[in-house]
């Protein structure tokens, strides 16, 4: 009889827990900034900055996808922003385990000519359970240095080909949330080309290519106004 009770507390628990990772919802305070030469200090105008906070899954989390995903470009003062956000709910249907891990939110920082980078929140140990579910970034208020890139044309089409790897921006559409960086990295991949400088960098074809997949609607149209 005791045994019986325990197998059914146990088959409970495991019911309850997917319900427990659908309800889990995130929010996000705002974040804020400044991006400057490296070399000079001066403030850099017209960076791509990109934010993403990413729910892993899987195997010690081994996949991963953006819950949220925003962009941004610098302005005369080097100075950056986004809004605060949430609360938002896990998407429906993804693993028991699903959660956000402690180094959301990532920033990348993009700028033709420099070299690209992207900083995330330090971790100090495990963390258990889904993290903190009102996120903060370590970076709010602080400044960040870019260098310019001074190796190989070759080096250089090699190292900014990686910009975007770490962003799930070919599924669910939501290449449409960074479309400023987008066209930025297609323009930047005819240039290299045009020099005979191998790059795999995202480009409006590709983004093309994932929308006929998704129905996300005319590219053509979405895309436009940026092409400017």
């Amino acid at each position: 009889m005791r045994n019986s009770y325990k197998c059914h507390l146990l088959l409970l628990l495991a019911l309850m827990l997917p319900l427990q990772a659908c309800g889990l919802a995130y929010s996000a305070k705002p974040i804020e900034g400044w991006v400057v030469d490296a070399a000079t200090k001066q403030p850099l105008e017209g960076v791509n900055v990109v934010a993403h906070w990413v729910v892993n899954f899987g195997m010690e989390g081994g996949q991963g996808t953006d819950l949220m995903l925003m962009e941004t470009v610098t302005d005369r003062n080097g100075r950056y922003a986004f809004p605060g956000w949430g609360p938002t709910q896990l998407p429906v249907g993804r693993p028991w385990e699903a959660r956000m891990k402690s180094q959301s939110p990532e920033l990348i920082f993009y700028k033709k000519d420099y070299w690209w980078n992207a900083v995330s929140n330090e971790t100090k140990g495990p963390q258990p359970g889904p993290g903190p579910l009102v996120r903060t970034s370590d970076w709010n208020g602080k400044t960040f240095e870019l260098k310019k890139f001074e190796d190989t044309l070759d080096r250089y089409g090699s190292v900014v080909s990686g910009v975007l790897t770490s962003v799930s921006w070919g599924s669910n559409c939501r290449w449409k949330q960074i479309p400023r960086m987008l066209v930025a990295l297609d323009r930047e991949s005819a240039r290299l080309w045009q020099q005979k400088i191998f790059n795999d960098l995202p480009t409006i074809q590709r983004v093309e290519n994932a929308s006929v997949r998704e129905a996300c609607g005319s590219v053509k149209d979405f895309f436009a106004e940026y092409l400017k």
